[in-house]
This record gives structure tokens, C-alpha cells and sequence, in this order.
């Protein structure tokens, strides 16, 4: 007996390759978006030039884009797109011809690979670190400088001593400084001399030695006190009475201040009390000159008006990590990893002092199995340090100390630039075997935990080139609710394929033909990303993909670019769009719930969304066999029972809206019916391919069954 049967499937889910494949998932998606809303799957996407008014690939340099980062500053008020290219480190000046401002040249270019730069927040700062080049600081326009101290400023010296001058100018008369000098001999009336006036060094008893000496510091705009300098030679003189017998403090002229790089604002000086009377081996805050460029100061303060202790040694030191590849900010402070030759070593700066960094805040993982340190991210109240094949947290504050400890043996991720954060799940990356995220961590009961959600797509992660993974990289855009993340892919190292993860439905989906090297999100959450190769042919030929620089993953209906040429002996190149990147949506297998039954599929009927009068063809496929492909003529998705609905069209056809007199509809979620003549099967399969836009929300399948069993097994 024949019995008719039908299995309807909506909404549609992502890719889920794992067997028995689960109800709605898919076989393959690629280069479609997902629409909550009706939760319906379109191929509205493409990318375009980030500067779509030039007439070229110009100001980008046709090299790959090695790195590329997003600073924002006053709530999006302040965007300075940074990348680099080719060792030159630029940010990106307009938004639609625009030009590249130079910041930085020389820089190191990363091998095949390797990762590009990584770039880390610090208040009015972003940090960048790439492990080979001096670790910078960059603040905004051209303002860019290294980051740290790289060594002590040099003592002050001692030129010279006079009386305190007070109100007498014949006072400020000086001389050489000396082991024993004699006060200036001037004719002083007694009324110009008040015994109240403290001001000035030494003793006020005749006779009396005094010895004292100085040190320095200074400090940069962001408030980083730098290393103290080595003590001063020392300024030894006698107290002596002059001729009317008054025995005056002296103020000594301090010369050659050190003077520091550019963002230095000012220095702090220190001094010791009269170590001929009170030699306790400390030197006192006396002064702090907010100047860089002054080069003399008259240190006139008595002993007891000297401040707070001065820093030690120790306190802050020349910056510990020259080779440091990975940052991050936690609790105000500023970690950063020891470089490839100290890869377990985690630094941290003082609070709020990005440049300042005191011996004593060395972490050391090297304790721990894990390898090396290969990221650096702020979750929450723990700062996540990843490694090799490890993730340890470091969690307290700078007040009572912070510590290291242990979260996941085992997981790992050579990909550093895919960590990411995504509201409502928490950090994304792609570790060594898989998509992992870990959410939770918040104070108060909660725990942190650690899962891989990438179980239904281990075929497409099996296609990364794993031994230049560290060159994958991937960020969230909220406006397309998307996790997107691109690697090496197919055994080469110039082609890409991309992984996305969409929020809303927790699905999975492929892309391909972006060719992404780098990629970072703007205000708007506009996903840009830098080409991974740069130009292929030169002189550029008509017809070829051969694009460089900048680009944005939109929903135009175009692959990119291409040049177009007028032809003849002196042809003319311009820049057209390429064709649309073509859209794949392929079915699981059905086996209706009976995998031993005999089936005869006689429709296929696709819910799709009106999106003008598109002609889309449908293949389909039996028994697990990819290569039975069997393709069924196009169909029109339009409304079935009911005039067509009217469409903007370029060309006068008798669906074509006309201007101020058709009125816009919408969408219409209408069944397409495809005809099967499938002979008996066990397992059914069909998919969309094309470039044309659609969209659908979901589809059923009707079939017959009469009992008829598959065979016995072979023998």
C-alpha cells in the first residue's frame, strides 16, 4: 500500500555535520546571513572598498594588511582606524577618498604565520606589541611613543651656592661650589635680615659642616613616574657667619636636569637632609618642576620642609619586557607577557602608570604545565592568560596582591587574534581543537566554565592550515549579530575560508571568498578587514581578482572588485564590481525517521521570501552520494496563486514597479514547489546554489513509501 507522508522543517538552523544529523540543521551554508526576525536565511552579503569614491586601491600600499585595529575614544566620538603594511604603522584619515597618516616606519613585517600586531586599551592610550619591535603608545592623531622607560635620567649637577637671596638682590651673588665656602661678604643691614626666614639649606650655627645631595625622576603625560636616577656628587660648605654675623642658609643651583622623550611633562626632585647632621641614607621629595625642558632649578628648602621619602631602585625600573608580544589591562594595571624568550613570564605596571613597573611584580607561570603564554584577555574580575595548551586566570587587585591560578588543562589556542568578546556568551576563540567559550566568572557565586561549541562543524575546521593558524583572526559585530572568524585554509596560506557564528540562533555558517589577513569592527559594528595578500598581478590585468587594502563585509551583492579595461593598445583601467560571492544552501540528509524503508520523494516545496522575480535552481541528491547530483530546471520565486509583485527593475519588463504609482510590499512567505523524480531511496538531500538574491525561512518534503526494505547486507 502506498501511504503518502510529508516532514516539514522551520525554522532552519546552522551546519551540523555530525551523524544522525539533528531535525533543521544543515549540510552546508555558505556566504548567507541569518535573519532573526522571521528567522529565515538570505545571501545579502558581500564587501565593498572602504573608500568606495576612489578610482583605485589608493592610499593603501599593495602589500597584505599585517594588522588592523579599531581605536575609539569620547564614546565613538574619535575613531582612528590603525594598520599596518609593509612595516609601516598608519592610521586611516577620512571615510570616502581618504588618505594614511604615517605614525611609524621600519617596523618588523611578520613572517608567514605569524600574527600581526595586537593592540590593548589603556586609558587614553592603545598599547601595540608584535613581540619583535619596540612596544608603543599611541594616544590619537600622531601621537605616538614607546612605551616604558628605557633607562635612568642622569643625577643633576651642582654648579654653584649663594645666600638665601630673601629680599636683597646683592644676595643672589654666587660662586663655585666648594668643600668649605665662605657666605658672600656684602655690607647687609640688619633690617633686611629676619631670623623667621627658614628657606635655604645647612645650619644656621657658624662652624657647622653640611653635606647634601640630590636625586631626579621624571614624568610623562600618563602620570608613569620613570626610574630614580644614581645619586648626585655630593655639596659640602661650613656654616659662616658674614660681617654683621648672621649665618645664612644657602641655596644651591642645580644644572643639567635630565630632560626626557617627547611626552614627558615634568620631574620630580629629591634630596637628602644634611647628611653632616642627620645621615639616615634617605633622600625627601623637594620639588616637583613642570617642565621637561628646564635644565636648572634653586634648591632652597629647608630640611624640614622636605615631603614624603623618595621612591627606591626598585620602585620603578627600565622597562622589563622589550620583546612582550600580547597586553592587556586588568584592575588598572598593565600586564604584559616576557617575549619568546621569557614566554612564561607575565609583567604588570603600576595602577594607572602604564610605563611604570616595579621589580617585585613579576608573575611566573612556568610552574604550570601549558607552554607558553599565547594571549592575553580581561574577563570580568580575572585577567584569562592563555597558552599553548593551557588557560590560567589571574585574579586579586594591586593593593593585596594578585595571583595565578589554574581554569583549563588541555585547551589551548595558537590563534590569538580570534579572542573575542560576545555579549550573552562571553569570550569566543578558536582553540586547537575546536570553538571554545567561556562564560560565567562573575563575583558572587557564579562559576566560570568552559565549552566548545564547535562540535557540529569539525569538517570545515579540519580545512585550517594548522601550522600558520596563528595567522587566523576574528571579530563580533553587533549590527550583524555575527561571530566571524577567518584562517589559512585548503592547505595554502593565501586563501581564506571563514567560520561564522550567528548570536541569535547559536548556528553555524561557512564563508568563502573573503580574502581576510585582519579584521576589526567600527562604532557601528561594520566589520573591516585588511586583504591577506596584496597584489597578485602587475601590471594588473582586466577580468582578475586583484585587490589590496581596506575593505567592509556589507550586504551588497558583490564580491569585491575588479578591473574592468577599455581595451585597444593604451587601455584604460577602472575598478567595477565583481560578480556576487554565490550562496550554498545544502540540506541534511533525510532518512524520514526509517533509514531501513525504501522512499519516493515527489516535492520539495521551499518557503521562500518574495525578493523580486529571481529564477533559482534546486539539485538534489540520494543515498549519501554528493556526486548523484540531479538539477531541477529554475523556478521564479514569486507569489504562486497571485500576480507578481512588482520589483525595481533596470529594464521595462511587465513586473517592473513604476515610479509614484506601484506601492512597496512586503515580503511574502510563499511555498515553491520543485519537482522530484527520484526512483526509490533510502536517504534524501537537496540544495540551493546561486547568486541571485533569495531568502527562505524554512521548507517540507513530501514522499511515498509503499514497504519496500532496503537489501540485506553484502556478503
Amino acid at each position: 500500500m502506498i501511504v503518502p507522508q510529508k516532514r516539514e522543517i522551520t525554522p532552519v538552523k546552522g551546519i551540523d555535520t555530525r551523524e544522525p544529523q539533528p531535525d533543521g540543521s544543515a549540510s552546508a551554508i555558505q556566504n548567507m546571513v541569518f535573519n532573526s526576525e522571521i528567522a529565515s536565511w538570505s545571501n545579502d552579503l558581500g564587501y565593498e572598498r572602504y573608500f568606495p569614491g576612489r578610482t583605485n586601491f589608493d592610499p593603501f600600499a599593495n602589500t597584505a594588511v599585517d594588522s588592523l585595529y579599531n581605536f575609539e575614544r569620547h564614546n565613538g566620538a574619535q575613531c582612528f582606524l590603525l594598520l599596518e603594511q609593509g612595516g609601516t604603522l598608519s592610521y586611516v584619515q577620512g571615510s570616502n577618498n581618504g588618505s594614511l597618516v604615517t605614525l611609524k616606519t621600519a617596523r618588523t613585517v611578520p613572517g608567514s604565520g605569524e600574527p600581526g600586531s595586537f593592540y590593548n586599551v589603556f586609558s587614553r592610550y592603545v598599547v601595540i606589541t608584535n613581540g619583535l619591535d619596540s612596544p608603543l603608545k599611541y594616544r590619537g592623531y600622531t601621537e605616538v611613543q614607546n612605551l616604558g622607560w628605557d633607562r635612568k635620567p642622569n643625577p643633576p649637577s651642582v654648579a654653584a651656592i649663594a645666600p638665601n637671596p630673601n629680599s636683597n638682590a646683592q644676595r643672589l651673588q654666587s660662586q663655585p661650589a666648594t668643600s668649605t665656602l665662605n657666605t658672600v661678604a656684602t655690607t647687609l643691614f640688619p633690617t633686611l635680615y629676619r631670623s623667621g626666614d627658614v628657606q635655604g639649606l645647612g645650619s644656621t650655627t657658624a662652624n657647622d659642616r653640611n653635606r647634601f645631595k640630590w636625586k631626579i625622576a621624571l614624568v610623562n603625560e600618563g602620570g608613569s613616574v620613570s626610574p630614580i636616577s644614581s645619586e648626585s656628587e655630593s655639596l659640602s660648605w661650613t656654616s659662616t657667619a658674614d660681617a654683621l654675623g648672621n649665618v645664612n642658609r644657602m641655596v644651591p643651583q642645580l644644572t643639567n636636569l635630565a630632560t626626557g622623550v617627547k611626552g614627558v611633562v615634568g620631574k620630580y626632585l629629591y634630596r637628602t637632609k644634611n647628611l653632616e647632621q642627620i645621615d639616615d641614607g634617605n633622600f625627601y621629595f623637594e620639588a616637583y618642576i613642570p617642565h621637561n625642558q628646564d635644565v636648572s632649578f634653586f634648591s632652597e628648602k629647608s630640611d624640614d620642609e622636605l615631603g614624603s621619602l623618595a621612591p627606591n631602585d626598585a620602585d620603578s625600573i627600565t622597562f622589563p619586557a622589550a620583546q612582550c608580544k600580547y597586553s592587556a589591562t586588568f584592575k588598572g594595571c598593565l600586564f604584559l607577557d616576557g617575549g619568546s624568550s621569557d614566554g612564561t613570564k607575565l609583567f604588570r605596571s603600576e595602577p594607572l602608570q602604564c610605563d611604570t613597573f616595579k621589580a617585585s611584580t613579576l608573575l611566573d607561570l612556568g610552574t604550570r604545565k601549558g607552554g607558553n603564554i599565547t594571549g592575553l584577555y580581561t574577563y570580568y574580575n580575572q585577567l584569562l592568560v592563555f597558552r599553548d595548551s593551557a588557560i590560567d586566570m589571574v585574579r586579586g587587585d594591586p593593593l593585596n596582591g594578585f595571583q595565578v591560578v589554574p581554569f583549563a588543562q588541555g585547551i589551548g589556542t595558537k590563534s590569538p587574534h580570534t579572542i573575542t568578546f560576545v555579549p550573552g556568551l562571553g569570550v569566543l576563540f578558536l582553540g586547537n581543537d575546536g570553538v571554545y567559550a567561556i562564560s560565567g566568572g562573575l563575583d558572587g557565586g557564579s562559576t566560570l566554565s568552559i565549552q566548545n561549541i564547535s562540535n557540529g562543524i569539525g569538517t570545515l575546521l579540519e580545512k585550517r592550515v594548522v601550522d600558520i593558524i596563528g595567522k587566523a583572526c576574528a571579530a563580533y559585530s553587533p549590527k550583524m549579530k555575527e561571530w566571524q572568524c577567518y584562517f589559512p585554509a585548503f592547505g595554502v596560506d593565501n586563501v581564506v575560508m571563514g567560520i561564522v557564528y550567528h548570536i541569535d540562533g547559536g548556528y553555524w555558517s561557512e564563508r568563502e571568498g573573503f580574502q581576510v589577513g585582519c579584521v576589526t569592527t567600527d562604532f557601528n559594528g561594520n566589520v573591516i578587514f585588511g586583504n591577506i595578500e596584496g597584489q597578485k598581478y602587475s601590471p594588473v590585468v582586466a577580468g582578475l581578482q586583484n585587490e589590496w587594502g581596506l575593505f567592509v563585509v556589507s550586504r551588497k551583492h558583490a564580491g569585491g572588485t575588479l578591473w574592468a579595461s577599455t581595451g585597444g593598445p593604451n587601455p584604460v583601467f577602472s575598478l567595477v564590481d565583481a560578480p556576487p560571492l554565490p550562496a550554498q544552501w545544502r540540506s541534511k540528509w533525510h532518512d524520514f525517521g526509517y533509514p531501513g524503508l525504501k522512499k519516493f520523494v515527489k516535492y520539495v516545496y521551499i518557503y521562500g521570501a518574495t525578493r523580486g522575480s529571481q529564477k533559482i535552481s534546486l539539485s538534489y541528491y540520494k543515498d549519501h552520494s554528493w556526486q548523484s547530483e540531479t538539477l531541477h530546471p529554475d523556478q521564479e520565486w514569486q507569489t504562486d496563486d497571485n500576480a507578481n509583485q512588482p520589483v525595481y527593475s533596470a529594464t521595462i519588463t511587465d513586473d517592473a514597479a513604476i515610479l509614484d504609482t506601484d506601492r512597496w510590499q512586503d515580503k511574502t512567505i510563499t511555498p515553491i514547489r520543485f519537482d522530484i523524480a527520484n526512483k526509490a531511496l533510502t536517504d534524501f538531500a537537496f540544495e540551493i546554489l546561486s547568486d541571485k538574491p533569495f531568502e527562505f525561512t524554512g521548507y517540507s518534503v513530501e514522499f511515498e513509501t509503499n514497504g519496500t526494505q532496503t537489501i540485506g547486507g553484502k556478503r
